[in-house]
């Protein structure tokens, strides 16, 4: 047996809803996990072990719906309305991101995910595999897939424009850099 978290605070899914187990055990062995109960009921003897006092373990969360490849624009143009944001903030601040832009807020946002504990990303966005490619010494994607999101081709007027424009005009036409 490779590991075994021990007196730790347990979440599990168990019987289609959430379990708690008090002062459990977390075993995993090759890769899998092979005891989730009380730490009384376990005998086995692992390579690792690591006191779990005092901590929480629980399942990996599962991130359904994620943008990663715009995570460099996080947080431009917070002064605009959401609605107005997406419509006309976040198009022309994803039209001036470059495909190394993208690619590199894509790390950025699977890094902050397994930070956070995610351990299954839905990426929606297309040309997933062109990036990873690209981002893997490949050759770079033909053209920038992220830029058919489609919130750039609503062309309304109104206040939030003047101020993507200016965010834009910022770049100067490099990117995010």
């Amino acid at each position: 047996m490779e590991l075994a978290i021990t007196d730790t605070l347990a979440f599990t899914m168990a019987d289609d809803g959430l379990g708690i187990v008090d002062d459990a055990t977390v075993a995993v062995d090759d890769g899998e996990l092979v005891y989730v109960g009380p730490t009384a009921g376990f005998d086995g003897d692992p390579d690792r072990l690591l006191d779990g006092s005092g901590t929480l373990t629980l399942p990996g969360l599962v991130d359904v719906h994620a943008h990663t490849g715009l995570t460099l624009a996080r947080g431009a143009a917070q002064d605009v309305p959401e609605i107005e944001w997406m419509n006309l903030a976040l198009g022309p601040l994803s039209e001036a991101m470059t495909p190394d832009d993208r690619i590199a807020g894509a790390r950025l946002g699977v890094l902050e995910s397994v930070r956070s504990g995610v351990t299954t990303l839905g990426e929606y966005a297309e040309g997933v595999g062109a990036r990873i490619e690209a981002d893997r010494g490949g050759p770079p994607p033909a053209r920038d897939p992220g830029r058919r999101h489609g919130a750039h081709k609503r062309r309304r007027r109104g206040p939030g424009r003047p101020r993507a424009r200016r965010a834009v005009s910022a770049l100067g036409g490099r990117g995010l850099r």
